[in-house]
């Protein structure tokens, strides 16, 4: 991953985010669930399961965010400093796929008699498809000691938790390679002191999960 300007950041108008390894034509769809992220409230409905072994796949929807903020302190030094740009990085190989089979309602399937309607309000087994583990993420703002030479790197990581799910699905083998195909979305980046009198680079954005294959 390249190194990323902080001032890129800084200068995003009100409702966009910047991308990192989101297919373009992916990304209206992203910054809509980000606009809706807040706003969503989860709401527990009755689940009735006319069969035993397969659960209602309830009203969970599919979520590919996995919001992150991560902070990491400049030292404090005696001549000053000039902030940089920042590399980030990201360890998601503690991602895992699990396929939960449930029963999807209110579903419309075709009418196996000739010239009939098609069936509606049937209930159809479907598999639901969860990310489930952590992604380590990691953030090394880049300083320029005012006084001396070279330039240094800040390091700070935190690990977030994952437990999204990303799609339903009648296929059987529907994972995805979790490795190589999580993007990064960045939608706020703030400048701060610490009490200590370090400066601080923060960067606040959501992983995005991909979709099933």
């Amino acid at each position: 991953m390249d190194l990323i300007k902080i001032e890129d950041i800084q200068n995003l108008k009100e409702g966009d985010a910047y991308f990192i390894n989101v297919d373009e034509e992916r990304r209206p769809q992203i910054l809509e669930a980000l606009k809706n992220l807040n706003a969503e409230e989860a709401t527990d409905g009755d689940v009735i399961a006319e069969q035993v072994t397969i659960p209602s796949c309830g009203p969970e929807i599919c979520n590919p965010l996995v919001p992150f903020c991560i902070t990491a302190s400049r030292p404090n030094l005696p001549g000053g400093l000039t902030a940089g740009g920042f590399f980030f990085a990201f360890d998601s190989s503690c991602v895992q796929c699990v396929i939960e089979p449930c029963l999807l309602p209110n579903a419309i399937v075709e009418n196996p008699c000739l010239g009939e309607p098609p069936i509606t309000g049937c209930e159809v087994a479907v598999n639901r498809v969860r990310a489930v583990g952590c992604i380590r993420g990691f953030l090394s703002p880049i300083f320029i000691p005012s006084c001396g030479g070279g330039f240094g790197v800040a390091n700070n990581e935190e690990t977030f938790c994952v437990n999204n799910v990303i799609c339903f699905t009648c296929n059987e083998n529907p994972c995805p390679d979790f490795c190589n195909t999580i993007g990064v979305v960045f939608t706020a980046i703030i400048e701060s002191g610490s009490p200590c009198g370090n400066s601080q680079l923060s960067v606040v954005g959501n992983f995005v999960l991909p979709s099933c294959v």
